[in-house]
């Protein structure tokens, strides 16, 4: 799957030989990739970081 955030693109795809989701992200030297966190793998009663916006930045969540 590929999508857009504030005109920076992402690509979501498995990788069958780690058994995981990623988020890739193009940088100039490649992709950065982020392994996806699912709900049920945070421990109950985790902390929520809540980070304010300003005028450069949005958050998607």
């Amino acid at each position: 799957m590929q999508f857009a955030v504030n005109g920076q693109e992402y690509y979501v795809s498995f990788v069958p030989e780690e058994g995981q989701w990623f988020v890739f992200t193009p940088t100039a030297q490649g992709f950065y990739r982020t392994p996806v966190v699912h709900d049920d793998d945070l421990p109950i009663g985790s902390p929520v970081v809540v980070i304010p916006e300003d005028e450069d930045r949005k958050i998607v969540n």
